[in-house]
């Protein structure tokens, strides 16, 4: 949710309004919650053009405080009322939206971010002599925008946990407001030789590529685009319990998940992946297959599905 600014709002609303006046749409589709909220009653007082909204994972919790967090779940409650149709990425996310009241069962449809996997080409020893990464160094590592709402720092604090393992790499994949005060944790926990923070990278997938481990340790995500390259890549994947995840994540059969803000959860999944090598290469495969499965005519997490589900339901609407 972006920052409210009452004049600034006032004035997209108008804009917002006036453009569509003027061009006649037969379907309006918002995308996140402030945007989502301004550009549907925008839409709605026409009273004309069919509303689709996109929430794209929710801010009911790990966001805000109490107060806060209440005014949204409220102003999302109202919203709904007005809207055609909702989309949720996983079935985790609609449930938990229709668990906080925000629209009826019969608006929700889900329909997975279209996930994007270009050709991979064996990088391992360009990229971990880039990096300064010892060829023997097991990989473990996160791709994230470097913000609270992701528990990185959760991830950091794990890593101390791990000692007995001495070959360890961890590879911290982004940028965000937390990055300083990740890389002072890192340094006050006396790990900084273990721990590699990238910035902001436009090899991704690569970089998914050499990690032997995929940990994902966000507060709240409605899907998680990463997590699904992982699987694509056949990663063993560690992530938490949270909102849209265990819909990609089925605990011990596609990855392992964890208790969110629990870096102890974190570490003991990341030496049950390392002690036993026949539970990695399971969840690892199992993930790999079920991710790239054909459905629809389409992968399962293809942009062509995605398209395809979105015609369907503009269609039908």
């Amino acid at each position: 949710m972006r920052n409210i600014s009452l004049f600034k709002d006032i004035i997209a609303f108008w804009k917002i309004y006036c453009l569509i006046k003027k061009i006649k749409p037969d379907i309006v589709h918002t995308h996140t919650s402030k945007a989502g909220f301004v550009g549907r009653w925008a839409t709605w007082l026409l009273r004309t053009t069919k509303i689709v909204h996109n929430p794209h994972g929710h801010i009911f919790y790990g966001y805000y405080g109490k107060l806060k967090t209440a005014l949204f779940v409220l102003l999302e409650r109202l919203t709904a009322k007005i809207t055609d149709k909702l989309i949720a990425l996983t079935d985790g996310e609609r449930n938990e939206s229709l668990a906080f009241g925000v629209g009826k069962s019969h608006q929700w449809s889900v329909i997975h971010s279209g996930v994007e996997l270009k050709e991979i080409r064996d990088k391992r020893l360009e990229i971990r002599k880039k990096l300064n990464i010892p060829e023997n160094s097991i990989i473990i590592g996160t791709v994230a925008r470097l913000d609270p709402i992701k528990g990185i720092k959760y991830f950091v604090e794990a890593i101390p946990l791990l000692t007995y393992f001495t070959t360890l790499t961890f590879l911290i994949v982004g940028d965000g407001s937390e990055k300083k005060s990740l890389e002072f944790r890192v340094e006050s926990l006396g790990i900084k030789g273990k721990v590699i923070f990238t910035g902001m990278r436009d090899d991704v997938s690569d970089l998914i590529s050499i990690m032997d481990i995929y940990v994902q340790p966000s507060l709240n995500e409605g899907m998680g685009k990463t997590i699904v390259q992982a699987m694509m890549l056949g990663k063993p994947i560690i992530a938490t319990n949270v909102q849209g995840i265990p819909s990609l994540i089925k605990d011990g059969e596609r990855g392992i998940l964890v208790p969110s803000k629990n870096s102890q959860a974190i570490a003991d999944a990341i030496k049950k992946l390392l002690s036993n090598k026949e539970i990695s290469q399971k969840v690892s495969a199992n993930a790999k297959k079920w991710s790239t499965e054909i459905v629809d005519g389409y992968p399962r997490f293809s942009v062509e599905r995605q398209l395809y589900l979105l015609n369907r339901l503009y269609e039908n609407i």
